[in-house]
């Protein structure tokens, strides 16, 4: 409980936080299973609950925090992925109190925080993905509500260093858990921090509309009309160079500091080399292979304006719901663009400080869309372009305007509908039978339909026999997944199998396994996009022989020759 306030508020925003924690989590088990990351994920943090050494024996591309935050849901509820969806939920949870923090601190109304609420749940809702995105995204958004909460900057430098401080620590448990959101997040928060210190005039309307008022050195205000460029060299300077400049240093110690303790068990392990060669130096082969947001945004547009297609769904009300939802999901690919001319607005609040820090910071979230910019990544972007927009919207027009108190209460009901309906869509599906609740091993409790789950069990019974007492390598992006389910265990340190998840020399390395013997049989879905490991794929092919096909996975053997 913050300081002055009472146990009542603190209750309340218990309740608050607990109800959206229980409608995440309930997100994320009617998303469903994600075979690709989320398995993949799942299957990471299962080889370290057995005992496996992070990095060193198993490929993991992002910092280890995201881990480490898994690993005692794992111990409780066991190698379940319902362990992975509550660290997503807890995490997409403080996302959302740390923008309500942003959004009470500057004093904007209940309904427009209600809708920020509501918005996130509709417009990008938990879904089945991997926990350091969303966990990475909450550190990001405690930086961001840091760093609003350091203006007004008082005379002592006493708080300044404080909100140094934690900027420092949140920044550095951001960058152990994904790398580049932590290096976004210092550097607009110290961007931002500075420009507002040094260069932005703290302008404050005065009683008449048509003229702003700036605080002088000597405390007299001037005016000056509304459409003359301001002098930002006459607004007061509210700290020093040198006390700045001391900060930040305490800043980035404490980043370090942060950083370098998150990664002593790494160092320790024997895990060292290999964060550097997967997190840092192989991030070029991630970079060559990425999604650009223009053609997500193209796709969203197309959901968005025919989001029922003609044929056999327009004849089912509840594929044509299914369908809208996802229309509306993907609509927030559209949110870059209405920021633009949203976000503006927010020159004419009282403090323009605050404008530079929320723009430092949604751009810093579309900056970690880069280079995948796909829906798992918007999600986490969504959260502060949403409390920039309220915050913007807030101060467009007086309080007192009717039709803006008119069109909020059309929006707020708006919302309210459909987030209500969301809610209920899982829940109707379920009692029709139209999803159930999954059984596949490790997958218990996320929704499913019937008929994939029964082709999944089938797939998986087929390849447990086909491993079973042999050398097998599953070279499919659904690897993670079915060495759960199976019970087989990965004799390579490679649980992704795509280009982007070998390092410098795993192809290489894999390949030197078939030749020795140590792999015997290759299970693969062959590819044909960017993400294939090319090299395996075409050694598979060139040197091993088909045996059998099964579904879409061909199987290959070592010949003789090479036996």
């Amino acid at each position: 409980m913050s300081r002055g306030e009472t146990p009542e508020i603190g209750s309340k925003r218990l309740l608050k936080a607990g109800a959206i924690l229980s409608l995440s989590f309930y997100f994320t088990i009617a998303a469903g299973i994600n075979r690709g990351d989320e398995a993949w994920f799942l299957q990471v943090a299962s080889r370290v609950a057995r005992g496996e050494v992070l990095y060193r024996d198993i490929f993991y591309g992002a910092g280890p925090l995201a881990v480490y935050a898994t690993l005692p849901f794992i111990r409780v509820i066991g190698v379940e992925v319902v362990a992975v969806k509550l660290v997503v939920a807890i995490s997409y949870t403080l996302s959302l109190l740390f923008g309500l923090r942003i959004l009470r601190y500057l004093k904007a109304r209940r309904r427009a925080r209600l809708s920020f609420i509501g918005l996130n749940l509709l417009l990008a809702p938990p879904s089945a993905v991997t926990p350091y995105q969303t966990l990475a995204n909450a550190f990001l958004m405690a930086t961001f509500a840091t760093t609003v909460e350091a203006y007004p900057i008082p005379e002592k430098p006493g708080r300044f260093y404080k909100v140094a401080a934690l900027i420092g620590i949140w920044s550095g448990l951001c960058f152990v858990t994904k790398q580049n959101i932590g290096v976004y997040g210092f550097a607009a928060a110290w961007t931002s921090l500075a420009l507002g210190c040094f260069l932005i005039a703290d302008v404050r309307p005065s009683g008449n509309p048509t003229a702003l008022s700036i605080e002088r050195e000597d405390g007299a205000h001037i005016r000056a009309g509304r459409s003359r460029a301001l002098d930002c060299r006459s607004a007061r300077r509210d700290i020093s160079r040198p006390t700045f400049l001391r900060a930040f240093g305490l800043s980035l110690i404490l980043l370090a500091l942060t950083t370098a303790l998150a990664l002593v068990p790494t160092l320790l392990s024997g895990g060292w080399s290999k964060f550097l060669e997967y997190g840092f130096i192989n991030k070029t082969t991630y970079l060559r292979t990425g999604v650009p947001y223009a053609s997500e945004l193209l796709q969203a547009i197309g959901a968005v304006r025919s989001p029922r297609p003609p044929g056999p769904s327009f004849q089912s009300p509840r594929l044509a719901l299914e369908m809208i939802f996802r229309a509306v999901q993907l609509s927030s690919f559209l949110l870059p663009l209405l920021i633009v001319p949203i976000w503006p607005l927010g020159w004419r609040r009282s403090d323009r400080r605050y404008w530079v820090v929320f723009g430092c910071f949604m751009a810093a979230a579309l900056a970690g869309l880069y280079p995948r910019a796909d829906y798992r990544h918007m999600l986490n972007a969504v959260p502060a372009l949403l409390v920039g927009a309220v915050w913007a919207w807030e101060g467009w027009t007086g309080p007192r305007s009717a039709w803006r108190h008119k069109f909020d209460n059309l929006i707020a009901s708006a919302v309210a509908a459909s987030l209500s309906l969301a809610i209920a869509l899982p829940l109707f599906q379920l009692v029709k039978g139209y999803r159930v609740l999954s059984q596949l091993p490790h997958f218990r409790g996320p929704l499913i339909e019937p008929a994939l789950q029964a082709h999944l069990q089938w797939e998986t019974a087929f390849l447990r026999r086909l491993g079973t007492g042999e050398r097998l390598l599953l070279l499919t992006p659904h690897a993670g997944f079915f060495y759960l389910t199976t019970g087989l265990r990965n004799l390579t340190p490679y649980d992704y199998p795509l280009v982007t998840a070998f390092g410098l020399h795993g192809e290489e390395m894999i390949i030197e396994a078939i030749e020795r013997g140590d792999i015997e049989v290759v299970c693969a879905q062959l590819q044909i996009d960017e993400m294939r490991a090319a090299k395996i794929e075409d050694y598979v092919v060139r040197n091993l022989e088909p045996v059998a096909r099964f579904e879409e996975f061909t199987i290959y053997r070592r010949p003789r020759a090479m036996r």
